[in-house]
């Protein structure tokens, strides 16, 4: 059986990307900060396959915390075949006045954290594993009052071209940019991106990522790209 990373695996997208490995008989350890209920909900969802989940509690904005993951890891297991980056945040800032705490933040947890994983976690990846690094159509099109959200998520396009010259043969790294992903708690988001600005005028599934991943995984001559799945946002 493989074996799978999940950061941010209790999320929206990130508790059906654990679903999906799960199906794909992979056993699949799962990274969380705070909610339990989260777990407890995946673990709920999962049903018999829950059997082949393993949940890590842990910061992963700093190298205490992975180093400490990376410790926990190597107790059940020898090696990794997929590594998923899906943890982040996505919020606004006032660029006039962020202050430098907020910058850390928000740079540690979407960017720093995804650079320290694949440093340590790649010296245990078999050959012709893979590296998904979860970036956004922010970091290919800026977004006004988000630059925080916007200079960390160009980052992870840029690490992720990097990490594929890096480990290349043995490791294969490639970024999937979601556009807005539509799950049912966002059917009355305010903020809702308009259609107007989506040239196929409709917002995107998390099945649409899901597919994507499978591509990705079965697919072991691509490397070091970035791939929207915007419905092309990221072409206005």
């Amino acid at each position: 059986m493989k074996i799978a990373l999940v950061t941010g695996g209790t999320g929206k997208i990130g508790k059906e990307i654990v679903l999906y490995l799960l199906k794909e008989n992979y056993e699949v350890v799962v990274t969380f900060k705070d909610s339990k209920e989260k777990v407890k909900e995946l673990k709920k969802k999962a049903g018999l396959l829950s059997e082949n989940l393993i949940f890590f509690k842990c910061d992963l904005s700093n190298l205490k915390g992975i180093d400490k993951l990376l410790s926990q890891f190597k107790l059940k297991y020898s090696q990794l075949d997929l590594l998923i980056n899906a943890a982040g945040i996505f919020i606004k800032n006032d660029f006039e006045n962020t202050t430098e705490e907020e910058y850390d933040y928000v740079m540690n947890l979407n960017l720093k954290s995804n650079y320290f994983l694949a440093q340590k976690f790649s010296k245990i990846m078999t050959v012709d594993s893979v590296i998904i690094n979860f970036s956004s159509v922010g970091g290919l099109i800026p977004w006004k009052g988000r630059s925080l959200y916007n200079l960390s998520k160009s980052g992870v396009i840029a690490l992720t071209r990097s990490l594929a010259l890096e480990l290349a043969p043995k490791i294969r790294v490639i970024s999937i940019a979601p556009g807005y992903i539509e799950t049912e708690s966002d059917k009355n988001d305010i903020e809702k991106m308009p259609l107007s600005k989506i040239p196929l005028r409709r917002y995107g599934k998390i099945d649409n990522i899901i597919k994507t991943i499978d591509f990705i995984i079965k697919n072991n001559f691509i490397t070091g790209i970035v791939i929207p799945v915007d419905g092309g946002r990221s072409l206005i």
